[in-house]
Parts: structure tokens; sequence; C-alpha cells
């Protein structure tokens, strides 16, 4: 999509998710590389998980291995507060269905970044699965605009105030949600 900008990368990804089309959705960033199997390994898991987070080789600018695995660095695994205290969903790794957008979009106006709220969001109205097998090699350089796999640099003040308004956004969704859910009824 050419001509735009965005003050964020999580609003250069509501864009793109706004404008897709499929019934599945894979995020991709630019730098990083999808291995040749990563759709089909993607497809079955997708009908029947709402999210699909795979497990990646975490690399440098040149391709040269850093970690083998991000899911073991991390300790990725399904679970709302595991996630919300050290995120696991890495968006380069994301797959899921187009139907989930009726409770993830549009992404509230404090978010840092678009992949911690779209899984924590389906920790708690969906189903995710952790594919416990590298897709992706996912670039780590200086330029990167998240520090997943690496120590933030981020002050405590700044963790605290971002978590407080993740929760607090997670809160007023679930509320929304449920009185539009409660209004069909």
């Amino acid at each position: 999509l050419e001509n735009q900008s965005f003050r964020s990368p999580a609003y250069n990804f509501e864009n793109a998710l706004n404008n897709a089309s499929g019934d599945y959705i894979f995020l991709c960033d630019q730098d990083d590389v999808w291995l040749s199997d990563k759709v089909e390994s993607f497809i079955p898991l997708l009908n029947n998980y709402d999210l699909v987070v795979s497990d990646c080789r975490v690399v440098n600018a040149d391709l040269g291995i850093i970690h083998d695995s991000f899911f073991k660095i991390m300790n990725s695994g399904k679970g709302f507060w595991k996630n919300f205290f050290k995120n696991t969903y890495l968006g380069c790794c994301i797959a899921f269905r187009k139907e989930i957008f009726s409770y993830i979009l549009p992404f509230p106006p404090n978010i840092a970044m678009h992949d911690i709220w779209i899984g924590l969001v389906v920790e708690l109205r969906g189903v995710p699965f952790f594919l416990h097998k590298p897709t992706s090699l996912y670039r780590r350089h200086g330029e990167n605009a998240s520090y997943a796999g690496e120590k933030s640099k981020n002050s405590i003040f700044y963790k605290i105030k971002y978590r407080f308004n993740l929760l607090q956004s997670l809160v007023k969704r679930q509320i929304l949600i449920k009185k539009y859910e409660k209004g069909k009824e």
C-alpha cells in the first residue's frame, strides 16, 4: 500500500490488516525470511485454531544463526499472564483467521506493538496454538523496532506504564465485546 504514513509500526500493520482479503492472514516483516514450508505448516492448524505462532531461528543481518530457537530463549507458550509479562507472540511468526478481526481491531491508541495485542486478545477470546517448529528466520540487527529475544532498553517506569495501559485497553475491549454480544441476544 503506497503513500501511507503512520506514527508506529502497529498502525502500519492495522492499515495492512484492514486491506487484507484472505481467509488466513500471515504477518510478515520485510527483513525476515520464510522457510519453504511455512504456509503448508500453518494451514492445517488454522483450520482448528484462531491463531498460530511458530518458532523461528534468530539470525543476524547476514542470516548467520544467533539462536536456533526463539521459543527456547523466550520460554514461549500459551498463557495470558505469561505473555502479558514476557510477550512470546512474535509478529513475523503469526498467522490467524480473518474472523478474529472482529475482536482485535481497531488497535487501541496506546499499544507499542501489534503482536502482543493480537496474541493477548486471542488468549482472552479465541484459541491460540504454538507450533514448535521453526518456519522463519527472524533477523536481528541494529535497526529493529522491537527488542524481542534481547534485553529491552526501556526503563522500568516505561514497562510498568506500558503494561498498565495495555491491561486497561484489554479490559475496555472485553467490556465492549461483552456489551456487543449481549445486545445481539
